[in-house]
């Protein structure tokens, strides 16, 4: 992660390590405040990081209009 530490991001974003462990290998979901603190602790916007996902109504609608 841009040079650094998996333990000095956990630590830093207040963490235990088997959470950031879990998420990175698919077995947790990332919630909103999980997001905001991982963007938060590698210095970057949020809005870059979910860029290209979907509105929830936006893809509601494409799937009942399929």
């Amino acid at each position: 992660m841009l040079g650094r530490k998996q333990k000095d991001f956990v630590n830093g974003a207040d963490w235990r390590e088997i959470i950031f462990d879990e998420i990175e290998h698919g077995k947790r979901n990332v919630t909103f405040s999980n997001l905001c603190q991982i963007c938060d602790g590698l210095n970057c916007d949020i809005a870059a990081v979910t860029e290209g996902i979907p509105h929830l109504k936006s893809a509601s609608k494409q799937r009942t209009e399929e």
